[in-house]
C-alpha cells in the first residue's frame, strides 16, 4: 500500500469505469455511490457504510479506515443489509492522505433473470479490467515522478502476484480431482486438465480438436447447447447443469457441471467449467426412483383398496382400487372424513374406537358394513395400522380394504341353506315315518289276508278280496308317486305333443271323483269357457296327472260345501293360447305360514292332517314340477277353514278339430313325405360311422344325398350340382366346417343354401362360432332323429300336414341285451329295424375306436394338444354312438382343455381314466360283435 496514494475523484469517469463503486470518508460515512448501484441499493450520501452494507469476505466488521487498509488487494464480497439477494464482489483501495476508502466491484448475479428483476441492463455494467482502470484513474498529470515509480512498482508487484497466482492456479488445476476445462463462444475446447482426459478417455490433443457437444449423449445435446448459448447471450455469470457424456470407449458417465462466464486476455468471452463425476449418485437416484415407481405401481394397481387418513380421520390418499370399490374419485375424497362418507352411526363409533387404539400404535383387522357412492350397502374387511412420518411420529393411519360383500352374501345363503337342510332333514324324517306307516298299512292287510286265505278256504271271500284289491292299489299309487318324483328330478320325464280333446279330458277326470264327492254330499262344479278350443296340442297323460292330483287333494280335504273346476284361455297368437285352470274347494284350507312350502317334497300342512287324511306330501310337488316342465306356473291362495284355490297356466298350441283325436301320431305324419322324396342333401362328413347313421335316416325319409369327405370335396361338388340343404361336420381334415361354411356364404350362387352344422361338442362357443360362419342351425352328434328331421325338413320348407313332433320308427326294432357300459339304443334307433346295419356299425366302431385311442395317446405323449383335441372330438362321437354316456363329461373336458392349452396334467389323468373305462366297454362290444 502506498500511504501517499491520493484519489483524484471524477464522478463521471468513475461511473463509466466503476458504476457500482462506494467512496467513504474517515468515519466510514458514504461520500459517493456509483450510479448503477443507486438503482439497486437505497444507500444515501452522509450515512454510515455499515447501515447499508456488511462485509462477508473476508470476515471483518468495518469500523475504521485501518481495517480497509488491511483488506486491500483481496477479493471482497459485500452483502446489502436491506436485500439478501444483492451481493457485490470486488476490492477496496485506501488513501492515507485523503483519509478515504474506495470499493470497486460488480453485483454477483446468477442469471439474467436476476439482472432483469433488478431493472438493470447490460449498459449498467462496464467491460474492463478493474485493476488497469484503477491505475488509469490514479495516473493524473499531478502525480510526481516518485509517485509514478511507486505506482509502477505496485503494478509490477501486482503482475508478479498474478503470475504467482496463475502458477498456483495451474498447479491446482493440474492436481484437481475434478474435470476443469475451457471452451470458446462456439463450444470448442481451449483447455482441459488431466482429469478431463482420464474420465472422457480422449487424449488432450483430441479434446482440443473437438467441440464439447460431441461428448454429450445425443438426447441431451440440444438442451445443453441451448443452455450455454443462453448463458453467452445474456452474460449470465454462473450456471449449473447435469447431463450424461459418452466416453471414447462408449461408457456413459453422468457429470454435474458448474460453468463460469468471463473474458480472456484477448477480451473474448470464454466459459470455464468445473465438472464432477456424479454417475454413482445418479444411479442411486435412479434406483430410488425405480423402487418408488415399483411400489407406487403396486399400491396403485393392487386389487386391495388402500386408504391413508390423518389424525382427524381426514383422507390424505386413496389408490385406484379403493376408488373402484367405493365408487368415488380421489378428488372427491381428499380432505373429507372417511367415517362421514362411508359409515353409519354404529360404524363411526367403531372407527373412533379403532383410531384411539391406533394412536397407541396398535394394528388390527375387522369388518364393517359401509355404503358406496351409489348408496349400496357393502361389507369391507379392513386391516388398519398406524401411519408414521420420517421422525417416527404417528400422523394418522393406513388401511387395506377388501370388499367381501359376495362372501357375506354366501355366508347368509349358507345359513339359510343350513336351516333349509335342517328343515328338509326333519321333513324327510317325518316323510320316512309317514311312508313307513303308509307302506306298512296296505302291506299288513295284504300279508294278513293272504295268510288267512292259505290257512282257511273260508277266508277266500269277496270282502277279503276287496281288501286285498284296495290295499294293492294304494300301495301301487304310493310307489308310482315316488317313482314320478325320481324321474322328474333325474330329467327322465319325456313330454309328448299330441292333439287332445281338452273338454273330454277334463270331464273324464272329474267323472272319476263323483262317487267320492256324492258319498260326502259335496257338490262338483265344472266350467269350461266357450273360448277354450276343443283340440289342443300337449301331453295328455301329464295334464291328466296334474288335474287328477289337484282334484284328489280338493276332494280329500273337503268334507262339506263344494269343489269346482274353472277353465278358460287367453289367445296369444294365431297358433297359441294360454290355458288357465283353477281348482277350488271349501275344505280345511292352509295356514299362511305354510303356503311357501306346500309345494316342497315330503311337506304336509300339518302332521295332524297326515293322521286324519293320510297321504305322503308328494302330490303337489309332482304337480308343480310337471307344470314347470311344460313352461307353466302354479299358484295357491287359501284361508284356514274356508278353502283353497290352486291355479295353473300352460301355453299350448291350438289343434284342428277333425272329428276324432288319435292318441298316437303317424310315423311321418308331421311332414308331407311325398314332397321330401325329390329333395337332395349334401352330407359333408369325414367319419364313416357318422356317414352311415345319417344315410340311414335320409334313406328312411326318402331324401336323396351325396357325400363329401371334407370341405375341399364339398366345394368342388357344389360347383356343378345343386342341393336343397347341406349337413356339415365342423371338424374335418384338409378344410374344416367353419372355413367351408364361410366360403359357401361368400359364393353368391349359394346364398340361399340351408346349412346345418354338425358337431360332437356341446360347447356354446363352438356353436356360436358355427352360426357366425354361416350355419342356419347347429346340431350335436350322435343324431337325435326327431330333431334332425324337424330341422332339416323345416329348412327345406316341407309343409306340415298335422300336429305332432314324435318321429316314430315304423319297423319293430329287435331289442339287444342291455349291458353295463354300452347302450345300443342310439344304434337301434338309427338302424330303423335293420339288424345288418347295427352289426355293420358295431364292427366298424370296434375297429375305429382303438385306432383313434392309439393315435390320441401318441399325440398326448408328444404334447401336440391341438391335434389331440381334434382326435378326441371324433373319438367322442364314436364312444357316444355306443352309448357310453359315463364318459361324456370326461371327453368334453379333454377336448375343451386341450384345445385351449389348459390343465395338461388333468387331461393326462382323465385320458388314462377313460382308457380304463374303455377296456371294460370293449369287452362288452367284442361280445356283441361275436354274437
Amino acid at each position: 500500500m502506498n500511504e501517499s496514494l491520493q484519489f483524484r475523484f471524477d464522478p463521471n469517469q468513475f461511473n463509466r469505469l466503476f458504476p457500482f463503486y462506494i467512496l467513504v470518508d474517515e468515519q466510514l460515512k458514504i461520500i459517493s455511490v456509483g450510479q448503477s448501484l443507486k438503482k439497486v441499493s437505497s444507500a444515501k450520501v452522509g450515512e454510515r457504510f455499515s447501515r447499508y452494507f456488511e462485509v462477508q469476505r473476508p470476515a471483518v466488521h468495518l469500523v475504521s479506515l485501518k481495517q480497509i487498509s488491511e483488506v486491500c488487494n483481496q477479493l471482497v464480497i459485500i452483502k446489502s443489509s436491506g436485500r439478501s439477494d444483492l451481493i457485490l464482489r470486488g476490492q477496496f483501495e485506501y488513501s492515507e492522505r485523503d483519509k478515504q476508502g474506495l470499493f470497486v466491484g460488480t453485483p454477483w448475479f446468477g442469471s439474467m433473470d436476476q439482472v432483469r428483476a433488478n431493472k438493470l441492463s447490460l449498459h449498467d455494467f462496464a467491460y474492463h479490467d478493474p485493476m488497469i482502470d484503477l491505475l488509469h484513474v490514479l495516473k493524473t498529470s499531478e502525480i510526481t515522478n516518485d509517485e509514478i515509480k511507486h505506482l509502477l512498482k505496485t503494478v509490477n508487484d501486482q503482475k508478479n502476484k498474478i503470475k504467482n497466482s496463475e502458477s498456483n492456479y495451474r498447479s491446482i488445476v493440474e492436481k484437481a480431482t475434478d474435470i476443469i476445462y475451457k471452451v470458446d463462444h462456439e463450444g470448442n475446447f481451449r483447455f482441459v486438465n488431466k482429469v478431463a482426459e482420464r474420465i472422457t478417455g480422449y487424449p488432450k490433443e483430441e479434446l482440443l480438436a473437438m467441440n464439447y457437444t460431441k461428448l454429450i449423449r445425443e438426447d441431451f445435446r440440444e438442451k445443453a447447447a441451448s443452455l450455454y448459448i443462453h448463458q453467452f447471450e445474456n452474460r449470465i455469470p454462473t450456471t449449473y447443469f447435469e447431463f450424461p457424456i459418452i466416453t471414447k470407449k462408449g461408457k456413459e458417465v453422468w457429470i454435474g457441471q458448474s460453468v463460469q462466464l468471463h473474458l480472456n486476455s484477448k477480451s473474448e468471452i470464454e466459459l470455464t467449467a468445473l465438472a464432477i463425476d456424479i454417475s454413482e449418485r445418479k444411479q442411486a437416484e435412479m434406483n430410488v426412483l425405480l423402487q418408488e415407481e415399483k411400489y407406487r405401481n403396486i399400491i396403485a394397481n393392487m386389487n386391495l383398496g388402500l386408504l391413508e387418513v390423518d389424525m382427524d380421520d381426514r383422507i390424505q390418499f386413496a389408490n385406484q382400487s379403493f376408488c373402484l370399490i367405493s365408487g368415488y374419485e380421489l378428488p372427491e375424497l381428499k380432505g373429507k372424513k372417511a367415517s362421514d362418507i362411508f359409515m353409519s352411526d354404529e360404524g363411526k363409533q367403531i372407527i373412533s374406537k379403532k383410531n384411539r387404539t391406533r394412536i397407541e400404535g396398535a394394528s388390527d383387522v375387522y369388518s364393517l358394513p359401509v355404503k358406496n357412492k351409489k348408496g349400496e350397502q357393502r361389507w369391507w374387511v379392513i386391516s388398519g395400522a398406524p401411519r408414521y412420518n420420517d421422525n417416527g411420529e404417528i400422523v394418522g393411519s393406513v388401511g387395506i380394504h377388501l370388499d367381501v360383500t359376495e362372501q357375506k352374501s354366501l355366508e347368509e345363503e349358507l345359513k339359510i341353506a343350513k336351516l333349509k337342510a335342517e328343515e328338509s332333514s326333519k321333513a324327510k324324517e317325518s316323510f320316512l315315518a309317514t311312508m313307513s306307516h303308509e307302506i306298512r298299512t296296505p302291506l299288513n292287510a295284504i300279508i294278513g289276508i293272504t295268510d288267512l286265505m292259505q290257512i282257511s278256504n273260508d277266508a277266500r271271500n269277496d270282502q277279503n278280496l276287496d281288501i286285498l284289491s284296495f290295499s294293492a292299489k294304494n300301495l301301487l299309487a304310493l310307489i308310482s308317486d315316488i317313482l314320478d318324483i325320481s324321474k322328474i328330478d333325474a330329467g327322465k320325464i319325456e313330454l309328448v305333443r299330441n292333439p287332445m280333446n281338452m273338454h273330454k279330458v277334463v270331464h273324464s277326470i272329474c267323472q272319476a271323483f263323483k262317487p267320492a264327492l256324492e258319498e260326502k254330499k259335496v257338490k262338483l262344479d265344472v266350467t269350461i269357457g266357450s273360448e277354450v278350443p276343443e283340440i289342443l296340442i300337449g301331453d295328455e297323460l301329464r295334464f291328466s296327472q296334474i288335474l287328477n292330483n289337484l282334484l284328489s287333494n280338493a276332494v280329500k280335504f273337503t268334507c262339506k260345501g263344494s269343489v269346482s273346476v274353472l277353465m278358460n284361455t287367453e289367445i296369444l297368437d294365431d297358433k297359441k293360447v294360454r290355458l288357465t285352470c283353477a281348482v277350488t274347494d271349501s275344505g280345511i284350507g292352509i295356514a299362511t305360514n305354510k303356503l311357501k312350502t306346500i309345494f316342497e317334497a315330503f311337506e304336509q300342512a300339518d302332521n295332524k292332517i297326515v293322521r286324519q287324511f293320510g297321504g305322503t306330501g308328494l302330490g303337489l310337488n309332482i304337480t308343480k314340477k310337471l307344470i314347470e316342465l311344460q313352461g307353466g306356473i302354479i299358484q295357491v291362495s287359501s284361508k284356514l277353514k274356508r278353502g283353497t284355490t290352486f291355479k295353473f297356466t300352460l301355453d299350448l298350441d291350438k289343434g284342428m278339430n277333425t272329428g276324432k283325436v288319435s292318441a298316437k301320431n303317424d310315423q311321418t305324419g308331421e311332414f308331407d313325405s311325398a314332397l321330401a322324396a325329390g329333395k337332395t342333401v349334401l352330407l359333408v362328413e369325414d367319419k364313416l360311422a357318422n356317414q352311415k347313421v345319417a344315410i340311414s335316416y335320409l334313406n328312411h325319409w326318402g331324401v336323396c344325398y351325396e357325400i363329401a369327405n371334407n370341405g375341399v370335396e364339398a366345394l368342388e361338388i357344389l360347383k356343378t350340382k345343386q342341393f336343397d340343404a347341406a349337413l356339415i361336420d365342423l371338424f374335418m381334415p384338409e378344410m374344416d366346417g367353419f372355413e367351408t361354411m364361410k366360403r359357401i356364404r361368400k359364393n353368391k350362387k349359394l346364398t340361399g343354401l340351408p346349412l346345418i352344422a354338425l358337431t360332437a361338442s356341446a360347447e356354446v362357443t363352438l356353436m356360436n362360432k358355427a352360426l357366425e360362419c354361416g350355419a342356419d342351425r347347429c346340431l350335436t352328434k350322435p343324431f337325435n332323429p326327431q330333431i334332425l328331421k324337424s330341422t332339416l325338413f323345416g329348412l327345406m320348407k316341407i309343409p306340415m300336414i298335422n300336429y305332432g313332433e314324435i318321429c316314430e320308427i315304423s319297423q319293430p326294432v329287435k331289442r339287444i341285451i342291455k349291458f353295463k357300459y354300452i347302450d345300443l339304443s342310439t344304434l337301434q334307433q338309427a338302424s330303423l329295424g335293420s339288424e345288418a346295419f347295427v352289426k355293420e356299425m358295431l364292427v366298424m366302431l370296434a375297429k375305429e375306436i382303438p385306432e383313434m385311442i392309439a393315435e390320441s395317446e401318441n399325440l398326448l405323449k408328444m404334447k401336440e394338444m391341438e391335434l389331440f383335441s381334434k382326435v378326441i372330438h371324433k373319438l367322442k362321437s364314436n364312444l357316444l354312438t355306443l352309448g357310453i354316456e359315463v364318459l361324456r363329461n370326461d371327453l368334453i373336458f379333454m377336448e375343451e382343455q386341450s384345445r385351449h392349452g389348459l390343465s395338461q396334467e388333468e387331461v393326462h389323468s382323465t385320458f388314462y381314466k377313460m382308457l380304463e373305462m374303455w377296456a371294460k366297454a370293449k369287452t362288452e362290444l367284442d361280445r356283441v360283435v361275436m354274437q
